[in-house]
């Protein structure tokens, strides 16, 4: 039986009881907040817990390769595991692998984070209407702004002298 497009995330949450689909990235959202704000929280917590965000948010299986990991983040993957291990022993993580040099994870949503998205998903209706919110959830923002250019590092024929000397 071919798993369906749910079953083949790299990322999910142990249990999303309460809530829909389309709450996901509102719940990644405060996954996130609530992560980065423990007192074990460390540098390499708050990178991994940005990726996993990420990909939650916008699911792209690159974001998960542990080479990407590496060059993005500067965590080989010994540090990776052991950032995922203290997830885990703290309750962010209930389960984890890396398989074919790609990162699995079972996140934690607790009762209380749950709750949290849909006050926040009433709250953000009441403010600003329900199609804020579709376009919100769906990662839409028309209204973005951007700084002109490209944002990759110039190639070193490309560099100009910016001296003032």
């Amino acid at each position: 039986m071919p798993m369906s497009g749910i079953e083949k995330r790299r990322v999910r949450f142990a249990s999303i009881s309460g809530l829909g689909r389309e709450d996901l990235p509102l719940a990644a959202e405060i996954w996130y907040e609530d992560i980065i704000r423990q007192v074990w929280s460390s540098r390499d917590v708050i990178k991994v817990a940005l990726l996993l965000r990420r990909y939650m948010s916008s699911p792209d299986e690159k974001l998960l390769s542990v080479n990407y990991i590496e060059r993005t983040f500067n965590l080989d993957v010994r540090m990776t595991l052991d950032t995922l291990r203290q997830m885990q022993m703290f309750g962010a993580i209930e389960a984890f692998s890396i398989n074919h040099n790609m990162l699995h994870a079972s996140l934690c949503l607790s009762l209380m984070q749950r709750v949290k998205t849909m006050e926040m998903r009433a709250r953000i209706i009441e403010l600003s209407g329900a199609r804020a919110m579709d376009a919100f959830l769906s990662g839409e923002t028309p209204d973005r702004w951007l700084p002109p250019g490209d944002l990759a590092p110039a190639s070193n024929s490309d560099e100009t002298d910016h001296s003032s000397g």
